[in-house]
């Protein structure tokens, strides 16, 4: 199990007062990872499940005022918040 955990944080105080309300804040954010490994045949094949983002937790939505569009696209941070929410891996490794 991993837990992922990000602070809340506000907007600078320059820029609150030209920001709509709901866009000056961002609460803190918790995604729970699920990993499961079992090894089997003679310890030579490993079979991997994962479940990302377990209790399937929504990014925050933060208007087109926050970042430019290389960091903010699609109104959040996708590389700080599952956009995708929950979501399933299945792998298996084979070791000759």
């Amino acid at each position: 199990m991993l837990w992922r955990h990000t602070s809340g944080t506000d907007i600078e105080i320059a820029e609150r007062e030209q920001t709509f309300a709901r866009f000056r804040s961002i609460d803190s954010y918790d995604y729970f990872d699920l990993n499961l490994d079992y090894r089997l045949w003679q310890e030579r094949m490993k079979v991997s499940f994962a479940v990302k983002n377990l209790l399937d937790e929504e990014p925050p939505i933060l208007g087109n005022e926050a970042g430019d569009t290389s960091s903010n696209s699609g109104n959040t941070f996708p590389s700080n918040y599952d956009v995708y929410g929950r979501y399933y891996s299945l792998s298996a490794r084979l070791t000759l």
